[in-house]
């Protein structure tokens, strides 16, 4: 029995995403601020934050949990991918910014702490 564990390798099955905060984003709402929210997708699944209204530096401290693929590679299919947006109630919400995280590079990467 023992022969058999130690010959499977453990496979994460699930990943949780905590969106802190965001410094310095660009206005583009009126009165010189931003009313940021972030969406977060993988592949299909998406979760989006709180608007933050009327600030550059908005703190959301919200956390998600997203079903990985079962098979992890460098595609873009396969990232996490983090896109900051300005709401606004008159005109389409506006792109602040994105990043874009290879799966396979987080969890094959041992150099990086797992709170990266």
């Amino acid at each position: 029995m023992d022969g058999v564990a130690e010959a499977e390798e453990w496979h994460p099955t699930h990943l949780r995403v905590a969106v802190l905060s965001a410094r310095s984003l660009r206005a583009k709402g009126g009165a010189g601020s931003s009313s940021p929210y972030v969406v977060i997708q993988l592949q299909k699944q998406k979760y989006m934050t709180s608007v933050v209204p009327h600030s550059l530096t908005p703190e959301w401290r919200e956390e998600c949990t997203l079903q990985l693929p079962s098979r992890l590679d460098n595609t873009k299919e396969h990232s996490l991918v983090l896109t900051a947006m300005h709401h606004s109630l008159h005109r389409p919400d506006q792109f602040l910014g994105r990043l874009c995280l290879p799966l396979a590079q987080l969890f094959c990467d041992k150099a990086r702490r797992k709170n990266e």
